[in-house]
C-alpha cells in the first residue's frame, strides 16, 4: 500500500544517446536518486534511495566521497533532499537496499550511524537498536 517510484530503466543496457535522452525525459534534474518511497515515516517526509551495484565504492579510503562526478552529483542532491526533510542515502547492493527499506518502512526508528572501512566499504547501524545492515 505504500507509493514509489523507481527508475528501472537505469538498469537497462541501452544505447548510450538512446540513455542520455530516456534520462532526460525522465528527470530533467541530474543526480536525481533512483528509487522515492512516498511515505512519511519518523520525521522524514519520504525516502530517496540511490541504488548502486555491489562492490561499488561511493566513499574513498579517508572517508571523503568519491570523486567521480557522478557519485559527486548524487551526493550534493542527496545532500538537498536531506536538508529538505527527506531520509536520502546511497545504498549498496541488494541485500543492504532491502534492509535499508525493511527499516524505514518499519518506522525509520533510531539514528542511522554511516560507518566506513579503509576499504572505502560502509554499513548503517541503528544507534538505537544496535541492528547493522
Amino acid at each position: 500500500g505504500v507509493i514509489f517510484a523507481s527508475d528501472t530503466a537505469a538498469s537497462l543496457k541501452l544505447p548510450k544517446a538512446l540513455a542520455i535522452r530516456q534520462a532526460r525525459f525522465k528527470s530533467p534534474s541530474k543526480g536525481y536518486p533512483d528509487l522515492f518511497i512516498a511515505a512519511k515515516r519518523g520525521n522524514f517526509n519520504g525516502c530517496f534511495i540511490e541504488l548502486k551495484a555491489e562492490g561499488e565504492r561511493i566513499f574513498l579510503r579517508d572517508g571523503s566521497i568519491s570523486k567521480d562526478k557522478d557519485v559527486q552529483r548524487q551526493a550534493a542532491v542527496l545532500a538537498q533532499l536531506r536538508n529538505e526533510g527527506y531520509c536520502a542515502e546511497f545504498v549498496i547492493g541488494e541485500e543492504q537496499a532491502l534492509k535499508f527499506v525493511d527499516w524505514y518502512l518499519d518506522g525509520a526508528e533510531g539514528n542511522l550511524l554511516i560507518e566506513r572501512n579503509q576499504n572505502g566499504d560502509f554499513r548503517f547501524t541503528n544507534r538505537e537498536s544496535g541492528e547493522v545492515f
